[in-house]
C-alpha cells in the first residue's frame, strides 16, 4: 500500500475537513461517579438500592492547572420520571 505524497497530502486534507465538521471538540477526559449520601434513611442504604448517579464530569487542563466540571448528561432516574407522569395525570 505505498501511495504518493499528493495522495497521502489529499487524503490528510479530506480527513482534516471531516473533523473540522464535528463542531466543538475540547480535550479531555468525561467520566461517571455514582455514590451514597449522608442521609442514613435515605434509598441509597437501602439492601439491593442503587446508589446515586451517575454523576458525569468533564475533566480537562487549562494553563497547566488540572479543571474538574459536572456535566448535565445524566437521565432522570426511572423512578423521578413515573412519579413526574403520574403527577401530570392526576392534574389534568
Amino acid at each position: 500500500m505505498s501511495q504518493s505524497l499528493p495522495e497521502l497530502a489529499q487524503r490528510r486534507e479530506a480527513i482534516a475537513q471531516r473533523i473540522a465538521q464535528l463542531g466543538d471538540l475540547r480535550p479531555g477526559c468525561v467520566t461517571s461517579t455514582s455514590g451514597r449520601c449522608g442521609k442514613p434513611n435515605c434509598r441509597c442504604h437501602q439492601p439491593g438500592e442503587p446508589a446515586h448517579g451517575p454523576h458525569f464530569r468533564l475533566t480537562y487542563k487549562m494553563n497547566g492547572k488540572t479543571i474538574s466540571e459536572s456535566c448535565p448528561l445524566r437521565r432522570p432516574s426511572t423512578r423521578r420520571s413515573e412519579k413526574s407522569r403520574s403527577s401530570v395525570n392526576s392534574r389534568t
